[in-house]
């Protein structure tokens, strides 16, 4: 009996180990646009990649990993890694073309509209001067910008509609808005970037809390 079940847990032990971090490789296909250069991102583990000119690309990935596809000229892409595609020796991703169609364009004048009129922030941000701007592009200020957005791409994953406005009672046109509060606090995107729903559920919660506070006070 004893060696049947250290049998079982080795094979189990196997098994698990078998089904780590493995190189998926993959192919972007569009039936109308260029392949190459796509932005291929784990959202998991914030690895990224590009694809060569045929759309091929390789990215370290494990079960229930979600990643995701990009580029100016196509559709946002997402792709979870199941049994099916972990096994699978080459993964296929369908995208489209970005296709904006303008019947008409007007110049307006924004520039009174904010992120505090908009309920983004809890307080006033202060234009930036051009100067100010200049610095915002630079590289450093770019990647954090991109990481935010990623970690709303991952909040857009774990949370529905309807779990955000029946038990976090947000408002269904705020759910954005409250995305990118949550995400300007650094301790709930490093909770974020790891694998516990239950944290992560959590500390959201906390936030819906802090934000709709904040909301009636307006």
């Amino acid at each position: 009996m004893k060696i049947i079940l250290f049998l079982l847990l080795f094979l189990t032990g196997n098994l698990v180990s078998a089904q780590g971090t493995k190189i998926i490789s993959g192919k972007i296909v569009v039936s109308d646009a260029t392949v190459d250069q796509v932005l291929v991102v784990n959202l998991n583990t914030e690895k990224e990649t590009r694809t060569d000119k045929d759309g091929r690309f390789k990215i370290e990935a494990q079960l229930d990993d979600l990643l995701i596809f990009q580029a100016p000229h196509l559709d946002k892409m997402r792709k979870l890694i199941d049994e099916d595609a972990y096994d699978s020796p080459l993964v296929t991703v369908e995208m489209t073309s970005h296709v904006t169609e303008l019947d008409e364009v007007v110049v307006t004048n924004y520039s009174h509209i904010n992120a505090f009129n908009l309920g983004i922030t809890s307080t006033y941000i202060k234009p930036l001067t051009p100067a100010e701007r200049g610095k915002y592009r630079s590289e450093a200020r770019a990647m954090e910008f991109s990481e935010k957005l990623l970690m709303i791409e991952k909040l857009e994953t774990l949370y529905d509609e309807d779990f955000l406005t029946t038990k976090l009672k947000i408002e269904k046109d705020l759910i954005k808005a409250f995305f990118f509060y949550a995400v300007e606090h650094p301790w709930f995107i490093a909770v974020l970037k790891g694998k516990n729903k239950t944290l992560q559920t959590f500390n959201l919660t906390i936030l819906a809390q802090r934000y709709n506070t904040l909301q009636q006070q307006d």
